[in-house]
């Protein structure tokens, strides 16, 4: 059933914050951002996404947030996003933004996008898919992917685990303890979404948002948000969705609404999530260090 229609426009309460600005990490650039996207978009009104806190700084490098009803998983690079160095981890926070355990998991090298399914979150890391045990996250499953450059978001769907490669072009599935490669020449494609009412999956890439359906076709959403880093989906044709270097738009159908830009102030947005019961999306930021979170407003 379709829902109505959230607009949303950035309330006045977001505020700078230092980034640490290290422009050396060009593989998360995520991809030019176009010209046709950063053309002046429609002002949004009524309701609004407004700040609500920010968590401590010692997030390090964190580039995905994955909210569950209990416990909000966030994935820290704590270095580059490329280098298999063995620093990152995974850190746990509350729905109030208080860190749990700093390093609820360990032993990773720079992982990203995070799913969970069947008692185990799944994550990528650089090359591989990573596999932990929610019970005891030092239980832990590697499965290398042949060729894979720059794993970066997942999305769980049924018994399948996407994951998506930005640099490559490919979109992955894991099942049964097996990697195979679903579609490739998808430029830039990043940020994932599975739809259960729907049981479509839907994907960001390059030239914008696109669903596809489970024998592999592609139908275009949205031309507009080219080159998004994390996908929300509110309701039918409804979407948050991010840029890494600083925007979150909104998205309905073929129109899209740029709702918060700290590209200046050099603060990113990576990859988004939203926790449905606090009503509140939580935004990593990067290399400053901390998640920030906007609570939505009518």
């Amino acid at each position: 059933m379709k829902r109505n229609v959230l607009l949303l426009s950035l309330a006045l309460g977001l505020y700078a914050c230092q980034g640490g600005g290290n422009k050396s990490a060009q593989a998360e650039e995520k991809a030019a951002d176009t010209n046709t996207a950063q053309e002046a978009a429609p002002e949004a009104p009524a309701t609004r996404l407004s700040f609500a806190f920010d968590t401590d700084t010692v997030l390090t490098t964190n580039e995905s947030v994955l909210p569950t009803e209990e416990t909000i998983y966030v994935s820290c690079i704590n270095g580059k996003p490329t280098d298999q160095d063995g620093n990152g981890f995974i850190a746990t926070i509350n729905a109030d933004g208080q860190v749990l355990e700093r390093k609820w998991a360990e032993g990773l090298d720079a992982p990203k996008g995070m799913g969970i399914h069947a008692g185990k979150l799944y994550v990528t890391d650089v090359d591989e898919l990573v596999a932990i045990d929610l019970a005891d996250p030092t239980q832990q499953e590697r499965f290398p992917v042949k060729g894979a450059v720059f794993l970066n978001d997942v999305a769980v769907a049924d018994e399948r685990i996407y994951f998506s490669d930005m640099k490559t072009g490919k979109l992955h599935a894991f099942q049964a303890g097996e990697v195979r490669t679903v579609k490739d020449s998808l430029r830039g494609i990043n940020g994932l979404a599975f739809s259960e009412e729907e049981g479509q999956l839907h994907l960001l890439t390059a030239t914008g948002l696109h669903k596809m359906s489970r024998a592999g076709e592609l139908t275009t959403i949205n031309e507009q948000v080219t080159n998004g880093d994390g996908l929300v989906i509110l309701g039918d044709d409804e979407y948050l969705a991010s840029r890494w270097k600083g925007e979150i738009w909104h998205v309905q159908g073929a129109e899209a609404t740029k709702l918060y830009d700290s590209k200046d102030e050099n603060i990113q947005t990576a990859d988004i999530g939203y926790h449905a019961a606090a009503k509140t999306l939580f935004v990593p930021r990067f290399f400053a260090n901390k998640v920030t979170a906007m609570r939505f407003e009518p």
